[in-house]
């Protein structure tokens, strides 16, 4: 099948899917209706799951804790001297 778009022509062929007859089947209106299923396509599962683990020893949990106060001391100093700055700005042009 060709398609064109916007005057761009180009093929196209629509996706299959798999399916398999069934045994389930009824009628509708004196008509025979049968039911396909769609195949379910078994593929590998590729799944590489990381375990959470606690820390092994005290150690690495005080240099974790070590590390976050440090930057929270870090946060607070240049916060602290942004408002020093903010304040020296306000005095220059009073």
């Amino acid at each position: 099948m060709e398609l064109t778009y916007r005057g761009i022509k180009y093929p196209y062929t629509p996706p299959t899917v798999a399916s398999a007859p069934s045994s389930i089947y009824t009628e509708y209106k004196g008509l025979d209706v049968r039911f396909r299923s769609k195949d379910e396509p078994v593929q590998p599962l590729k799944v590489e799951m990381a375990q959470a683990q606690a820390p092994t020893s005290a150690n690495q949990t005080e240099e974790k804790l070590v590390s976050h106060l440090y930057r929270h001391a870090l946060r607070s100093l240049q916060r602290q001297q942004q408002k020093s700055m903010r304040a020296k700005q306000d005095l220059q042009f009073c």
